[in-house]
């Protein structure tokens, strides 16, 4: 493969613990047969388009959509990796996994999956509350400051 953008069309990254934990829906891919799905390359394309969620829609805090599968399946988004998503499948929350340097990927199981993607910054509530007891101690001081300069 010349790129490996091209591999990782047939393939995910995963490290060994990973794939470990997710044997039972994987496999290892031989390279050696990669070379000749080359020539299958726009087939297996529009194969994974038609995977693909049909019914995507933004919402306020992230996305949401369905996925069908026949099987359990892995599946990975072309979200950067953050651990500031939540993921819910069928309002289950799921533990999501770092994979192909990068990107979110996840299990889903047989059936129909409607997948709930929520973010939001860490810290970002701790940072409001310190903001504003900051400015509170802040007018405090001011206000003590004044008191003794007159008094």
């Amino acid at each position: 493969y010349e790129t490996r953008k091209d591999l990782l069309i047939y393939a995910t990254v995963l490290d060994e613990k990973q794939i470990s934990k997710y044997s039972d829906i994987l496999e290892k891919i031989d390279l050696s047969k990669l070379e000749n799905l080359n020539n299958n390359y726009e087939n297996h394309i529009n194969s994974l388009k038609e995977k693909t969620s049909k019914d995507f829609k933004y919402t306020k805090k992230g996305a949401q959509f369905n996925i069908a599968s026949e099987t359990n399946s892995f599946i990975v988004l072309t979200i950067p990796y953050d651990e500031g998503w939540k993921i819910k499948i069928n309002d289950k929350n799921i533990t999501y996994e770092e994979v192909d340097n990068g990107l979110i990927g996840f299990k889903i199981n047989k059936g129909t999956n409607n997948i709930i993607l929520e973010y939001e910054t860490p810290g970002l509530n701790a940072g409001i509350y310190i903001s504003i007891i900051s400015i509170i101690s802040f007018i405090v001081y001011l206000v003590i400051s004044k008191r003794r300069v007159r008094g």
